[in-house]
């Protein structure tokens, strides 16, 4: 990712923002909102002073923040595409949402994005009868030419993904981590192999830490790209 591009830049200083509300969207959103004199195109000579005043932060901290998620953004692998809320490529569905995520990082067929899909929910525990339905579901779905989403976690997340690819079709997987980690780490491998064959999706930088609401937030991120979702709830 070319971190000169101005629209990078834009995401880096967001998220520079961000850290100072606990990485919250909502509250970094509202924050900015209410901002009288800020520009992100400014520079930072006018920007660190400016926003470190609003935030009640010395310009030092504010700065070496600032260098952090910088220097983050340079870890992402090769082929990550960032796009924010008003691109073409940003899911239509998605953006119409109030509290859809700013920007999303995504790794593979960017076009499934604003593709039909449907997105499918369940157990990281889940018996061997909630799992043969979700393979003859997701046939279904396949079958249709209907993206399948799911999470990528273990269980029914595992065994969407598996099945779609198995059969041809097409999954996206919505992952509560940033893009360059990899939750389960036994899933390390599909999610490579989403990369090259869908597409893996996270409204997470990389700068980041793996925080637990990260996953019920990814879910409304999946839910919001998806004309329905369904959910197994049947456990071992």
């Amino acid at each position: 990712m070319d971190i000169n591009n101005v629209y990078v830049r834009d995401a880096i200083l967001y998220y520079t923002i961000q850290q100072y509300f606990n990485c919250n969207d909502k509250k970094t959103s509202r924050f900015i909102t209410q901002l009288d004199h800020f520009n992100y195109r400014s520079g930072l000579i006018h920007n660190i002073p400016y926003l470190s005043l609003q935030l009640h932060v010395s310009e030092k901290d504010f700065y070496h923040t600032y260098l952090r998620v910088k220097e983050s953004f340079k870890t992402l692998p090769e082929g990550v595409i960032l796009v924010k809320k008003s691109d073409e490529i940003y899911s239509k569905l998605l953006a119409v949402i109030p509290t859809a995520p700013p920007y999303l990082f995504l790794k593979g067929n960017v076009r499934l994005l604003n593709e039909k899909s449907v997105s499918v929910v369940g157990s990281r525990d889940a018996s061997r009868e909630a799992m043969e339905k979700t393979e003859i579901l997701v046939k279904a779905l396949v079958k249709r030419n209907i993206v399948v989403n799911a999470g990528l976690a273990k269980g029914i997340d595992t065994i969407t993904h598996q099945t779609a690819l198995k059969n041809n079709g097409r999954t996206i997987a919505v992952i509560g981590t940033p893009i360059n980690q990899y939750y389960p780490k036994e899933n390390k491998k599909l999610q490579l192999t989403i990369e090259k064959h869908g597409l893996v999706v996270s409204q997470f930088p990389p700068c980041n830490k793996v925080y637990k609401w990260n996953f019920p937030t990814r879910n409304a991120t999946m839910s919001g790209i998806s004309i329905a979702t369904t959910i197994f709830s049947l456990m071992a």
